[in-house]
């Protein structure tokens, strides 16, 4: 007879820390981990875009090329990204002199938005620096990401 009980109250404590577990997990995600999880998911597709781009010298390419045929290439690496994920990325470079003070000056600034969006949600922004040995330049690029 104390062994069927003993049995019995277990179970019904496995069941109540089921519902329990059950409950917490359903009030997290519906109480606004989702876009939590969306802003993580942003940022970790914004790094390796950036990371593929700069590895393949993409942007080190930039340097001494027009201004309108880095636009049109900034926009076809753009629609890399996945269909429903909108961007914008500006890529910044600099002429850098290195020596007592080290001085930045600005030599030119890209910039290009995904076709068929507008900027109409939370912005996750993600950033990679990167630099060029010959001749010596240096590039800030900014991307800023947002669901379609």
């Amino acid at each position: 007879m104390t062994k069927g009980f003993v049995l019995t109250l277990d179970a019904f404590i496995a069941i109540i820390t089921a519902v329990a577990i059950s409950a917490v997990i359903i009030n997290v995600i519906y109480a606004g981990g989702v876009s939590y999880f969306d802003k993580q998911q942003l940022a970790a597709i914004g790094y390796d875009l950036l990371a593929v781009l700069d590895l393949s010298k993409k942007f080190s390419s930039y340097i001494g090329m027009g201004g309108s045929q880095v636009e049109i290439d900034l926009g076809q690496q753009l629609q890399l990204l996945p269909q429903r994920y909108c961007g914008n990325i500006t890529v910044s470079i600099y002429n850098g002199d290195i020596g007592p003070p080290v001085d930045f000056t600005l030599e030119n600034s890209y910039n290009n938005l995904t076709d068929g969006c507008t900027k109409n949600q939370e912005i996750t922004k993600v950033k990679r620096i990167f630099v060029n040995h010959d001749p010596q330049k240096f590039g800030f690029v900014e991307l800023e990401l947002w669901l379609r």
